[in-house]
């Protein structure tokens, strides 16, 4: 309260302040009644909720690895929503062979009080019976993923600690009429006529990804009318319902991409987006040019792959290839070529299962051991 009506400039220059007493309990009281502590014995109790048939599947919610709470201000950042661009939930490999879904497709979450989409990531850690789901999406980055309105309303009756690992839900695969993204090197309001949307920041704009019930025409999302650039890409196979539009700006005299649209009937007819992503707001040559409406570089080595190393922006397909081309079989020796975990660390385990992948005489206990953090 004390710093409650501070303006917004005074916050901009405000220096560090010390909050309360520097030390709280030197004189031996707590903040009781009594001023003594109150020690409050626990036991095993059960969860407020069980599954049910209808309900079979237990829902766990968390953090990722790069993201804090709604995103506020860690979704800003391209470097750390490109590691993990979308909502996730995560299943178990049986799990997902007896839903008929995997990595990729887009997973109905649902309890009593709610549901939410995200796309499958398929792991063999995860518990068989229950699905994981990041906290973080919400309804101003997101379109219908928000978990909260999924978790059960249970909290603790003394701390007030809500019961958000613990929730009997129903999963089932969500079909929709069509799939697609947008990149746009200016902002773009999120589709809120879609069942599925993610905003992603990017390094110079932002993707959208959105999958609706009812297809779309391209023009219908206002794409076509609001773009002035003097050069527009176009590919178009009605059967697959695919539609493929790349735009062209003009800096001095080189062409520029500012935006594109490509959907489908199918998700897995759209292209990968780490390539596309790299080329927004990039100058586009005539190599280029030929391979936007593919979404593949027409050079491999271009396609870095999906970020895995945050701190140095390092992808998967960079890794995997420096592991065949060098014969890399441990972390460290990754890290050494490509500087990639040799930071905060937290990517040493997604590295050693890229090594066990790709090298299968990598030694398996020293890469245990990375993955166990030891």
């Amino acid at each position: 309260g004390a710093l409650a009506k501070l303006s917004f400039d005074q916050y901009q220059v405000l220096e560090p302040v010390q909050w309360g007493s520097e030390r709280f309990f030197a004189a031996g009281n707590f903040f009781t009644p009594n001023r003594r502590a109150k020690i409050v014995p626990v036991s095993v109790q059960p969860t407020g909720y069980q599954p049910s048939s209808d309900y079979p599947f237990v829902l766990n919610t968390g953090r990722l690895r790069d993201q804090w709470h709604t995103m506020s201000r860690t979704g800003l950042t391209a470097r750390l929503t490109r590691h993990t661009s979308e909502p996730y939930a995560e299943l178990h490999p049986d799990d997902a062979a007896q839903l008929a879904v995997e990595s990729g497709d887009i997973l109905k979450v649902t309890s009593v009080w709610g549901s939410a989409f995200a796309r499958v990531l398929v792991n063999e850690g995860q518990q068989r019976g229950m699905v994981f789901m990041p906290i973080h999406w919400n309804g101003v980055n997101s379109a219908n993923s928000r978990i909260g309105a999924v978790v059960n309303p249970v909290v603790d009756p003394i701390s007030g600690q809500p019961e958000s690992k613990f929730t009997p839900v129903a999963l089932s695969k969500a079909e929709f009429a069509q799939y697609g993204f947008i990149l746009s090197a200016e902002a773009l309001p999120l589709l809120t006529q879609t069942d599925y949307a993610v905003n992603v920041r990017l390094a110079n704009g932002w993707r959208q990804e959105f999958a609706v019930s009812t297809a779309l025409d391209v023009t219908a999302l206002g794409l076509a009318e609001a773009s002035s650039d003097p050069a527009t890409l176009e590919y178009h196979d009605p059967a697959q319902g695919i539609q493929r539009l790349a735009w062209l700006g003009q800096s001095s005299t080189q062409d520029q991409l500012s935006r594109v649209v490509m959907v489908a009937h199918s998700a897995n007819r759209l292209p990968p987006r780490g390539w596309l992503d790299e080329r927004l707001g990039q100058s586009v040559d005539a190599l280029t040019r030929r391979s936007l409406l593919s979404g593949v570089a027409a050079d491999p080595a271009a396609d870095i792959g999906e970020i895995v190393c945050s701190c140095f922006v390092v992808g998967k397909n960079t890794i995997c290839r420096a592991i065949a081309e060098q014969q890399l079989t441990s972390v460290a020796a990754v890290g050494q070529c490509l500087k990639a975990g040799t930071n905060c660390g937290s990517c040493q385990s997604e590295i050693a299962k890229l090594i066990a992948q790709v090298a299968p005489k990598a030694d398996p206990v020293s890469l245990a051991q990375t993955a166990l953090g030891e």
